[in-house]
Protein backbone atom coordinates (compact mmCIF):
# COMPACT_ATOMS: atom_id res chain seq x y z
CA UNK A 1 0.00 0.00 0.00
CA UNK A 2 1.35 3.44 -0.94
CA UNK A 3 2.22 6.04 1.69
CA UNK A 4 -0.85 8.08 0.74
CA UNK A 5 -3.12 5.05 1.08
CA UNK A 6 -1.52 4.17 4.40
CA UNK A 7 -2.30 7.65 5.67
CA UNK A 8 -5.90 7.40 4.44
CA UNK A 9 -6.28 3.97 6.03
CA UNK A 10 -4.86 5.23 9.32
CA UNK A 11 -7.26 8.19 9.36
CA UNK A 12 -10.23 5.95 8.65
CA UNK A 13 -9.27 3.49 11.38
CA UNK A 14 -9.04 6.35 13.86
CA UNK A 15 -12.49 7.59 12.88
CA UNK A 16 -14.00 4.11 13.20
CA UNK A 17 -12.40 3.57 16.60
CA UNK A 18 -13.77 6.92 17.72
CA UNK A 19 -17.24 5.96 16.54
CA UNK A 20 -17.08 2.62 18.34
CA UNK A 21 -15.83 4.17 21.60
CA UNK A 22 -17.95 7.32 21.79
CA UNK A 23 -21.17 5.64 22.83
CA UNK A 24 -22.91 8.58 24.37
CA UNK A 25 -22.42 10.87 21.41
CA UNK A 26 -25.41 11.08 19.05
CA UNK A 27 -27.19 8.17 20.76
CA UNK A 28 -24.75 5.51 19.60
CA UNK A 29 -25.00 3.40 22.74
CA UNK A 30 -27.88 1.09 21.65
CA UNK A 31 -26.01 0.13 18.49
CA UNK A 32 -22.74 -0.32 20.38
CA UNK A 33 -24.46 -2.48 23.01
CA UNK A 34 -25.72 -4.80 20.26
CA UNK A 35 -22.23 -5.00 18.76
CA UNK A 36 -20.75 -5.85 22.17
CA UNK A 37 -23.27 -8.65 22.69
CA UNK A 38 -22.59 -10.09 19.24
CA UNK A 39 -18.85 -10.09 19.93
CA UNK A 40 -19.44 -12.67 22.66
CA UNK A 41 -20.35 -15.30 20.06
CA UNK A 42 -17.84 -14.47 17.31
CA UNK A 43 -15.44 -12.03 15.70
CA UNK A 44 -17.05 -9.08 13.91
CA UNK A 45 -16.16 -6.97 10.90
CA UNK A 46 -17.75 -3.82 9.47
CA UNK A 47 -18.47 -4.06 5.75
CA UNK A 48 -18.90 -1.45 3.06
CA UNK A 49 -21.21 1.52 3.40
CA UNK A 50 -20.27 2.83 6.84
CA UNK A 51 -16.57 2.77 5.96
CA UNK A 52 -17.18 4.35 2.56
CA UNK A 53 -19.34 7.17 3.93
CA UNK A 54 -17.05 7.99 6.85
CA UNK A 55 -14.12 8.13 4.43
CA UNK A 56 -16.05 10.56 2.23
CA UNK A 57 -17.55 12.83 4.87
CA UNK A 58 -16.54 11.82 8.40
CA UNK A 59 -18.49 10.62 11.43
CA UNK A 60 -20.78 13.63 11.56
CA UNK A 61 -22.20 12.86 8.14
CA UNK A 62 -22.76 9.16 8.79
CA UNK A 63 -26.36 8.26 9.68
CA UNK A 64 -26.99 5.03 7.81
CA UNK A 65 -26.95 1.33 8.74
CA UNK A 66 -23.99 -0.43 10.31
CA UNK A 67 -23.46 -3.58 8.23
CA UNK A 68 -21.57 -6.33 10.02
CA UNK A 69 -20.38 -9.83 9.27
CA UNK A 70 -19.74 -12.27 12.10
CA UNK A 71 -17.49 -15.32 12.08
CA UNK A 72 -19.39 -17.27 14.74
CA UNK A 73 -17.72 -19.65 17.16
CA UNK A 74 -20.89 -21.74 16.99
CA UNK A 75 -23.45 -20.93 14.25
CA UNK A 76 -26.41 -22.06 16.36
CA UNK A 77 -25.27 -19.96 19.30
CA UNK A 78 -25.15 -16.94 16.99
CA UNK A 79 -28.65 -17.55 15.64
CA UNK A 80 -29.99 -18.07 19.18
CA UNK A 81 -28.49 -14.78 20.33
CA UNK A 82 -29.81 -12.94 17.27
CA UNK A 83 -33.31 -14.15 18.09
CA UNK A 84 -32.89 -13.20 21.76
CA UNK A 85 -31.93 -9.70 20.65
CA UNK A 86 -35.13 -9.61 18.57
CA UNK A 87 -33.29 -9.51 15.28
CA UNK A 88 -35.53 -9.61 12.23
CA UNK A 89 -34.51 -11.79 9.33
CA UNK A 90 -33.64 -9.79 6.24
CA UNK A 91 -33.98 -10.98 2.66
CA UNK A 92 -30.46 -12.36 2.38
CA UNK A 93 -30.16 -14.47 5.51
CA UNK A 94 -28.91 -11.93 8.01
CA UNK A 95 -30.53 -10.15 10.94
CA UNK A 96 -31.56 -6.52 11.36
CA UNK A 97 -31.71 -4.94 14.82
CA UNK A 98 -33.60 -1.77 15.64
CA UNK A 99 -31.04 0.21 17.60
CA UNK A 100 -32.24 3.77 17.15
CA UNK A 101 -30.50 6.13 14.73
CA UNK A 102 -28.07 3.45 13.57
CA UNK A 103 -29.74 0.21 12.60
CA UNK A 104 -27.38 -2.75 12.90
CA UNK A 105 -27.49 -5.58 10.37
CA UNK A 106 -25.36 -8.71 10.66
CA UNK A 107 -24.66 -11.71 8.43
CA UNK A 108 -22.81 -14.92 9.20
CA UNK A 109 -19.53 -15.31 7.30
CA UNK A 110 -20.13 -18.98 6.35
CA UNK A 111 -23.59 -18.03 5.06
CA UNK A 112 -22.46 -15.19 2.78
CA UNK A 113 -24.64 -15.17 -0.35
CA UNK A 114 -21.71 -15.15 -2.77
CA UNK A 115 -20.12 -18.10 -0.96
CA UNK A 116 -23.28 -20.20 -0.74
CA UNK A 117 -23.98 -19.68 -4.44
CA UNK A 118 -20.33 -20.39 -5.33
CA UNK A 119 -19.59 -17.01 -6.91
CA UNK A 120 -16.66 -16.40 -4.54
CA UNK A 121 -14.86 -18.45 -1.93
CA UNK A 122 -15.45 -16.57 1.33
CA UNK A 123 -13.48 -17.99 4.24
CA UNK A 124 -12.01 -14.89 5.91
CA UNK A 125 -13.07 -11.30 6.47
CA UNK A 126 -10.60 -10.18 3.80
CA UNK A 127 -12.38 -12.46 1.30
CA UNK A 128 -15.52 -10.34 1.74
CA UNK A 129 -13.99 -7.76 -0.57
CA UNK A 130 -14.81 -10.20 -3.39
CA UNK A 131 -18.48 -10.41 -2.41
CA UNK A 132 -19.76 -6.83 -2.85
CA UNK A 133 -21.61 -5.71 -5.96
CA UNK A 134 -20.01 -2.23 -5.99
CA UNK A 135 -16.25 -1.74 -5.75
CA UNK A 136 -16.82 1.24 -3.44
CA UNK A 137 -18.24 -1.22 -0.88
CA UNK A 138 -15.23 -3.57 -1.09
CA UNK A 139 -13.68 -2.37 2.16
CA UNK A 140 -13.70 -4.28 5.45
CA UNK A 141 -12.73 -3.34 9.01
CA UNK A 142 -12.00 -6.16 11.45
CA UNK A 143 -13.25 -4.90 14.83
CA UNK A 144 -11.32 -7.53 16.78
CA UNK A 145 -7.80 -6.87 15.51
CA UNK A 146 -8.44 -3.34 14.16
CA UNK A 147 -7.29 -4.29 10.67
CA UNK A 148 -8.55 -2.65 7.49
CA UNK A 149 -8.81 -4.74 4.31
CA UNK A 150 -8.81 -2.58 1.19
CA UNK A 151 -7.28 -2.49 -2.30
CA UNK A 152 -4.31 -0.25 -3.07
CA UNK A 153 -6.34 2.08 -5.29
CA UNK A 154 -9.51 2.19 -3.16
CA UNK A 155 -9.04 5.62 -1.58
CA UNK A 156 -7.94 7.25 -4.81
CA UNK A 157 -10.97 5.90 -6.67
CA UNK A 158 -13.26 7.06 -3.89
CA UNK A 159 -11.66 10.50 -4.01
CA UNK A 160 -12.22 10.56 -7.78
CA UNK A 161 -15.89 9.64 -7.15
CA UNK A 162 -16.00 6.74 -9.59
CA UNK A 163 -17.71 3.39 -9.05
CA UNK A 164 -17.79 0.13 -10.92
CA UNK A 165 -19.04 -3.44 -10.66
CA UNK A 166 -17.05 -5.61 -8.29
CA UNK A 167 -19.06 -8.87 -8.33
CA UNK A 168 -21.71 -8.87 -11.04
CA UNK A 169 -23.73 -11.77 -9.61
CA UNK A 170 -26.06 -10.49 -6.90
CA UNK A 171 -29.45 -11.35 -5.38
CA UNK A 172 -30.93 -7.86 -5.69
CA UNK A 173 -30.50 -6.46 -9.19
CA UNK A 174 -33.16 -3.76 -8.88
CA UNK A 175 -31.92 -2.65 -5.46
CA UNK A 176 -28.35 -2.26 -6.69
CA UNK A 177 -29.40 -0.35 -9.80
CA UNK A 178 -31.39 2.02 -7.62
CA UNK A 179 -28.37 2.47 -5.34
CA UNK A 180 -26.18 3.23 -8.35
CA UNK A 181 -28.52 6.10 -9.24
CA UNK A 182 -28.63 7.30 -5.64
CA UNK A 183 -24.84 7.21 -5.32
CA UNK A 184 -24.66 9.32 -8.47
CA UNK A 185 -27.09 11.86 -7.03
CA UNK A 186 -26.12 11.92 -3.34
CA UNK A 187 -22.39 11.31 -3.58
CA UNK A 188 -21.62 12.63 -7.08
CA UNK A 189 -20.43 9.18 -8.10
CA UNK A 190 -19.84 8.57 -11.79
CA UNK A 191 -20.29 5.12 -13.32
CA UNK A 192 -17.48 3.33 -15.09
CA UNK A 193 -18.12 1.46 -18.30
CA UNK A 194 -18.71 -2.03 -16.85
CA UNK A 195 -21.31 -0.71 -14.41
CA UNK A 196 -22.96 1.38 -17.11
CA UNK A 197 -23.14 -1.62 -19.43
CA UNK A 198 -24.51 -3.85 -16.66
CA UNK A 199 -27.27 -1.35 -15.88
CA UNK A 200 -28.14 -0.75 -19.54
CA UNK A 201 -28.42 -4.49 -20.19
CA UNK A 202 -30.43 -5.01 -16.99
CA UNK A 203 -33.37 -3.23 -18.59
CA UNK A 204 -33.98 -6.45 -20.49
CA UNK A 205 -35.13 -7.85 -17.13
CA UNK A 206 -36.36 -4.82 -15.17
CA UNK A 207 -38.30 -1.72 -16.13
CA UNK A 208 -38.02 1.97 -15.34
CA UNK A 209 -41.27 1.61 -13.41
CA UNK A 210 -39.65 -1.13 -11.31
CA UNK A 211 -36.87 1.27 -10.31
CA UNK A 212 -39.27 4.07 -9.40
CA UNK A 213 -41.39 1.71 -7.32
CA UNK A 214 -38.40 0.21 -5.49
CA UNK A 215 -37.00 3.64 -4.63
CA UNK A 216 -40.38 4.86 -3.34
CA UNK A 217 -40.78 1.78 -1.13
CA UNK A 218 -37.22 1.74 0.19
CA UNK A 219 -36.20 5.36 0.72
CA UNK A 220 -37.66 8.55 2.09
CA UNK A 221 -36.23 10.54 -0.80
CA UNK A 222 -36.76 9.83 -4.49
CA UNK A 223 -34.26 10.93 -7.12
CA UNK A 224 -34.72 8.72 -10.17
CA UNK A 225 -38.00 10.42 -11.04
CA UNK A 226 -36.14 13.73 -11.41
CA UNK A 227 -34.55 12.60 -14.66
CA UNK A 228 -36.21 11.76 -17.97
CA UNK A 229 -36.38 8.09 -18.83
CA UNK A 230 -35.94 8.90 -22.53
CA UNK A 231 -32.94 11.14 -21.85
CA UNK A 232 -31.33 8.49 -19.67
CA UNK A 233 -31.56 5.74 -22.29
CA UNK A 234 -30.32 8.06 -25.04
CA UNK A 235 -27.40 9.34 -22.97
CA UNK A 236 -26.22 5.96 -21.74
CA UNK A 237 -26.50 4.51 -25.25
CA UNK A 238 -24.36 7.36 -26.60
CA UNK A 239 -21.84 6.91 -23.80
CA UNK A 240 -21.47 3.19 -24.41
CA UNK A 241 -21.13 3.74 -28.16
CA UNK A 242 -18.32 6.26 -27.65
CA UNK A 243 -14.79 5.69 -26.36
CA UNK A 244 -14.23 9.35 -25.55
CA UNK A 245 -15.87 9.66 -22.12
CA UNK A 246 -14.39 7.55 -19.30
CA UNK A 247 -17.34 7.87 -16.95
CA UNK A 248 -21.10 8.29 -17.09
CA UNK A 249 -23.23 10.52 -14.87
CA UNK A 250 -26.95 9.67 -15.18
CA UNK A 251 -27.87 13.03 -13.64
CA UNK A 252 -25.54 15.18 -15.77
CA UNK A 253 -28.32 16.82 -17.80
CA UNK A 254 -30.49 17.31 -14.67
CA UNK A 255 -27.59 18.97 -12.83
CA UNK A 256 -26.84 21.22 -15.80
CA UNK A 257 -30.47 22.31 -15.90
CA UNK A 258 -30.46 23.08 -12.18
CA UNK A 259 -27.28 25.11 -12.56
CA UNK A 260 -28.84 27.00 -15.47
CA UNK A 261 -31.91 27.82 -13.35
CA UNK A 262 -29.68 29.44 -10.71
CA UNK A 263 -28.56 32.15 -13.15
Amino acid sequence: MSKCNQQQASKLKSKIEYFLSAGRRRDRQPALDTITKLQKVGDLAIVGGMLRDITLAGNRAFSSDIDLVINPKDPEEFHDLARQLKGKRNRFGGYAFDTGIWSVEVWSLPETWAHIHQHSCIETFDDLRKATFFDCDAIIYNIENKELYVSDDYFQRLSDRVINVNLEQNPNIIGNIVRAFRYAYNKDMRWERDLSLFIAESFNRVSWTDLLGYERRSFRTNYISSISQADFFLNIENYLASNEARFFDPFAKFKQQKQYELF
